[in-house]
């Protein structure tokens, strides 16, 4: 240890030096601890759910793998329970379509909804002539009308799909050729 010419030694110095250093830290330090937290930008609000879109009517008709260009839709309910149905019509100037199921004489959903329904499908061979008779089905029928939801007579939208098997060329010229209509639909009501 070094001794002044007084005779006086370092310690003391060192000890104010060591206390005044500790004194400076501790006050550096609560001052930094009573800031609070750091200023952060406020998150952005969440942003709003996207709406979904309004659901809207879609008929969609394949003939034999053709997708049917429909011009003109019109469909209908009727009733809520026993004895109501349902009926869809697309066709253009040349082909119509129809799908319908009624009378629902069963109506218990989801367990038991039972209905006749009826595929039909009608070709003219030029704009504004008559429609004619549906072309015959083959025997067992096999034209369906099946709905996604279990109440379609109560739902507000209503999908499903629908199918059939239509005959051509029944001569004794030509073999009998099917052709196959299959639809989707979705109607708004």
């Amino acid at each position: 240890m070094a001794r002044d010419n007084l005779g006086n030694s370092d310690k003391p110095n060192l000890m104010k030096n060591f206390t005044n250093f500790l004194l400076i830290s501790l006050v550096l330090y609560s001052c930094t601890k009573d800031k609070g937290p750091a200023y952060t930008n406020p998150s952005s609000p969440p942003a709003p759910p996207t709406a979904t879109p309004a659901p809207k009517t879609t008929v969609t008709i394949v003939i034999d793998g053709t997708l049917m260009d429909i011009t003109s839709l019109s469909y209908e309910r009727h009733g809520k329970g026993a004895g109501g149905g349902i009926s869809i019509t697309a066709s253009n100037d040349l082909q119509k379509v129809t799908a319908v199921t009624a009378p629902f004489y069963q109506y218990n959903p989801p367990w038991s909804m039972m209905y006749p329904m009826e595929v039909s499908y009608f070709a003219r061979s030029e704009i504004g002539s008559n429609w004619g008779l549906t072309y015959p089905r083959p025997v067992p029928r096999d034209d369906e009308m099946i709905y996604d939801g279990s109440d379609p007579l109560g739902q507000k939208v209503v999908t499903g799909n629908f199918s059939g098997t239509f005959i051509i060329g029944t001569s004794p010229t030509k073999e009998e050729k099917h052709i196959v209509v299959k639809g989707h639909f979705v109607l708004v009501f």
